[in-house]
């Protein structure tokens, strides 16, 4: 009860937002195909690559769309936390497990560039059960059963192949000598960077390998610069090195060789993933692209927090400089925005140059530890006397109850796209709009979630939309066009780059967003993909105007046959 609470305190259920739409419009897609003559869907697409859109649309079929997302969230974050204890209690003890699991919750779990990926999100994606999947597997390893371990991340596969190869290597890794993991990983790097080098090289070996052009290029720099390790921030290295650091101390703290095996083989997996993803933003080959390495450090990351506490604590209880080191770990994880990685830095050094203190550097690092060892014995009585009140009856109730107000909260859906009142609401416009007409949104949305979930139309160009550029030429070539069709609007929203540098260099930019104008909806409406647009401004052309009460009441739904058409409209 005290997890559940804890996370009810620190995360709410994002519903339909973000990555979550995409995930739902690709299962959503099969219950109403004509949404696959969406711009994001109509070409290839992640989704070739997994079955949980599939599954996703079987349980929408019996629940609902809404109902299905939330509950297969539930399912599966329930799924990530459990394998997460199971595995820790087999690397540590049962206290170890549960403050392992608490610290799971309370951390944000991110990785790679400019905040996009993080561990079991607060939303339904593919990831959450692969994630769960891998851990599984890799609890399964440890308490012998590796065949099963062996069949977990093979299915963990077939849900989302760019985070169970990690797992799959990383189990490898535990089952086989270090210098032999140590050399696979050296070979498959090598491979990667003869790949790149004969790509550029060799007709041949491009045939098979092929390079992004200049153009597909260009549109997969700017709308997912996160791909690239060039353009990764010093925030996004700090974060992303910070568990190799935390592995170093387990590795070095605690004695256990299972400890250390796992630590090392999880930043092998994850370095070598830094080292492939280096290899692809160096030579464009589109599969060391679309295979986006840099994701193997979520393993790393994961690994490095499941061993905090028994990390911190075997630290606190070596010699005086340890003290110091496990305050200084615990600071890096919790003020990590501030230097997180270079106080490891820090505690690393002091651990491994521990014999050499001489005596005045030993005493001013005692009085540090016995200040803070006050501090730190005083929450441990804290704790103890909160673990003792714990066992009675009075305080179960309590925590029962307080999850039976909590819980409803953190997983109440503040996203209105897709419900049953919208869409029931919006029966005019549905009803006026084709299956497979593309329909546009002005001012422009960054989600398409009301076009494909409420209206279930295509949706004709929105900045989440063009996150499948780096999959197929076709769809990043069509962002650009269309982005050049609605200039009169808006500047194209899905140059991030572009805006992040100009961000950062103090460069002031041109409002996005313009007013919709009688001549401006006659020059996007001329571009034979665009079907229909959604706007508050009446200007004519007799448009469906939405008078039922609600957030789009006294909007304009216009046609665009009757925009362009010859004969002058009212």
């Amino acid at each position: 009860m005290l997890l559940v609470l804890l996370w009810c305190a620190t995360h709410h259920y994002q519903g339909l937002g973000g990555d979550a739409e995409l995930y739902a419009v690709q299962a959503w897609a099969r219950i109403h195909p004509n949404l696959f003559h969406d711009l994001y869907l109509q070409n290839t697409s992640q989704d070739s690559y997994s079955v949980f859109s599939s599954f996703y649309a079987a349980c929408i079929g019996l629940i609902g769309l809404r109902n299905a997302a939330l509950g297969l969230m539930i399912v599966f974050k329930a799924g990530f936390f459990a394998a997460a204890w199971l595995l820790a209690r087999r690397l540590a003890s049962g206290p170890c497990a549960f403050l392992a699991v608490a610290v799971l919750i309370v951390t944000a779990g991110g990785y790679g560039a400019f905040g996009v990926f993080h561990t079991a999100e607060d939303w339904l994606t593919a990831r959450t059960p692969a994630e769960a999947l891998v851990l599984a597997a890799l609890a399964c390893g440890f308490y012998g059963s590796r065949l099963f371990a062996g069949l977990l991340a093979c299915a963990a596969l077939f849900v989302h192949p760019l985070m169970a190869l990690p797992g799959l290597m990383l189990l490898i890794c535990l089952g086989l000598p270090w210098r032999l993991s140590a050399a696979g990983a050296a070979a498959g790097i090598l491979l990667a960077l003869g790949i790149a080098l004969g790509a550029q090289r060799e007709p041949l070996i491009a045939r098979f390998f092929p390079l992004m052009d200049a153009d597909w290029l260009e549109v997969v720099r700017e709308r997912s610069q996160f791909l690239f390790l060039e353009y990764w921030r010093a925030a996004d290295w700090s974060l992303n090195v910070r568990p190799f650091l935390s592995l170093c101390l387990a590795a070095l703290a605690i004695d256990d060789a299972r400890v250390r095996k796992f630590s090392a083989a999880a930043m092998l997996v994850g370095a070598a993933g830094l080292a492939v993803a280096l290899v692809a933003g160096l030579g464009p080959v589109s599969l060391l692209l679309q295979g986006q390495a840099w994701r193997w450090v979520w393993v790393t990351g994961f690994a490095s927090v499941l061993l905090l506490p028994a990390t911190v604590l075997s630290l606190w209880r070596s010699a005086t400089v340890g003290k110091l080191c496990s305050l200084l770990m615990i600071s890096a994880w919790t003020f990590s925005t501030i230097g997180g990685a270079a106080w490891l830095a820090c505690a690393v050094v002091l651990w491994l140059m521990r014999d050499r203190i001489n005596a005045p550097a030993e005493r001013i690092l005692r009085g540090v530890a016995v200040r803070s060892g006050v501090i730190t014995e005083t929450i441990g009585g804290w704790i103890r006397r909160i673990r003792s009140a714990l066992s009675s009856p009075l305080v179960a109730v309590m925590l029962v109850a307080a999850c039976m107000i909590c819980v409803p909260r953190a997983l109440r859906d503040l996203v209105t796209d897709g419900t049953a009142a919208q869409i029931d609401e919006l029966s005019d416009w549905r009803g006026a709009i084709p299956p497979n007409a593309n329909v546009f949104v002005v001012p422009a949305h960054n989600s398409a979630a009301f076009a494909w979930f409420t209206l279930e139309r295509p949706s004709y160009l929105t900045v989440d939309q063009s996150s499948g550029v780096v999959f197929a030429r076709a769809t990043a070539l069509e962002v650009r066009r269309r982005s050049q069709v609605l200039l009169p609007l808006m500047d194209p929203d899905w140059r991030l780059l572009s805006k992040m540098q100009a961000a950062r260099s103090g460069s002031k930019t041109s409002a996005s967003l313009r007013p919709l104008t009688r001549e401006e909806l006659i020059s996007v409406c001329a571009d034979p993909q665009l079907n229909f647009v959604v706007a508050r401004e009446e200007l004519g052309f007799q448009p469906l105007r939405h008078i039922h009460p609600g957030i789009w009441q006294d909007w304009n739904l216009y046609d665009c046959r009757r925009v362009t058409s010859p004969t002058p409209a009212a």
